[in-house]
């Protein structure tokens, strides 16, 4: 960079030329008489426009080379700068957040008082971040993060530091889901427990608030502090009704070495739909078996019992298996729908040569079987 301008002798105007600006003259992307001109522009506009929008619109510039300049030099950026630089967030909303963040102590991240504050939506950040910094973005609300990776570190910790662990990638790297990429605090906390080979991704701040608060929920039920009669209840509930409503044919309560897994049959595909602590595989276990009527005491045997769930006038005929393993008693039901429409042949799936012939061959024929197997 330009040793007059560096120290402020340009002028005057070093205070006026935003880090982004700053770090393309650096690069020698653009010189300093030029953002100086830029900055002359500017004041003589009727109205406010970011100084990177005037030095591309002049040419000197383009939208390629300041995304690329961005990302290289990410970890020179804070989050205020960037939005502001872009012209996401002009001078007077970054400075309001900026006194939110000193008024509460700098206890909150800047990205979550803009978003709390609405200076910016929670999908619209999201976007911004990854699009300038060639992020991917993780989406929380469609797959949960790994549990075995969940359990490495305390969840008020992901909490202070604002990010998750996803997943294990093929070469041993972490994919981690942060609030603020920016933040060089979140960053070397994420390495801290899960190495220096860390891929980083970025997360809308509602869907790492919603993993947190459910994982918190999960630690208290495993710990044994909220695990009562009801919690268990509204649990095996849930599962059913959730089970119905995806029209999965068969249930699997599996208990692993670190968690409760359950997963459904849908279309004869195992779907994973959700984990839950290790401490509710017991009492879930004992609550399926009052509903079904087998023996809660009974532990070391295969049982098999019968339930009628009734729930808003849907009836769900469930047989249920229970078998041990080496963790646990596994569960297996079958849901069988009482109230099923037969549905009309045309709407079976055939193909319509072959709906003919089975309708001209089998059907219309004066005698003999009809077999329809299947998988299960």
């Amino acid at each position: 960079m330009n040793k007059d301008f560096d120290s402020g002798n340009a002028n005057g105007t070093e205070e006026a030329i935003n880090p982004i600006i700053k770090l393309l003259i650096r690069e020698g992307h653009l010189t300093v008489e030029q953002a100086q001109y830029a900055l002359r522009v500017t004041s003589k506009l009727h109205m406010s426009k970011p100084l990177c929008d005037v030095v591309r619109e002049l040419g000197y510039v383009t939208d390629e080379t300041i995304r690329q300049t961005v990302r290289r030099n990410q970890g020179e950026l804070r989050i205020g700068d960037l939005l502001n630089g872009l012209g996401f967030l002009t001078d007077e909303e970054l400075n309001r957040a900026l006194d939110l963040q000193l008024q509460g102590g700098r206890q909150q991240k800047l990205g979550d008082i803009l978003i709390q504050h609405k200076f910016l939506a929670d999908e619209k950040l999201t976007e911004i971040l990854a699009m300038q910094l060639g992020l991917p973005i993780l989406e929380l609300a469609a797959k949960d993060p790994d549990p075995g990776l969940m359990a490495r570190g305390p969840v008020e910790y992901y909490e202070q530091y604002r990010f998750v662990p996803y997943d294990m990638q093929p070469d041993g790297s972490v994919r981690i889901a942060f609030a603020d990429p920016l933040d060089p605090r979140s960053l070397d906390a994420a390495r801290d427990y899960f190495g220096k080979t860390i891929v980083v991704c970025i997360t809308r701040v509602s869907q790492l608030d919603d993993v947190l608060t459910k994982r918190k929920e999960e630690l208290r039920v495993g710990n044994g502090t909220d695990l009562n009669r009801l919690n268990i209840v509204e649990i095996a509930n849930s599962i059913v009704l959730a089970a119905f409503k995806r029209g999965a044919s068969d249930i699997h309560v599996e208990p692993m070495a670190d968690r409760l897994r359950v997963r459904f049959r849908e279309d004869g595909v195992m779907v994973h739909f959700r984990d839950y602590p290790i401490g509710a595989v017991a009492p879930l276990v004992s609550r399926f078996k009052i509903m079904c009527g087998a023996d809660i005491a009974e532990k070391r045997r295969h049982q098999d019992g019968r339930l009628i769930f009734n729930h808003m006038g849907v009836q769900i005929d469930l047989r249920m298996s229970f078998y041990v393993t080496v963790y646990g008693e596994q569960i297996v039901m079958r849901l069988l729908k009482n109230q099923e429409e037969l549905l009309p042949m045309h709407e079976l799936g055939m193909l319509p040569g072959m709906l003919n012939r089975f309708m001209d061959e089998a059907l219309d024929a004066p005698s003999g079987v009809i077999m329809v197997t299947g998988p299960t």
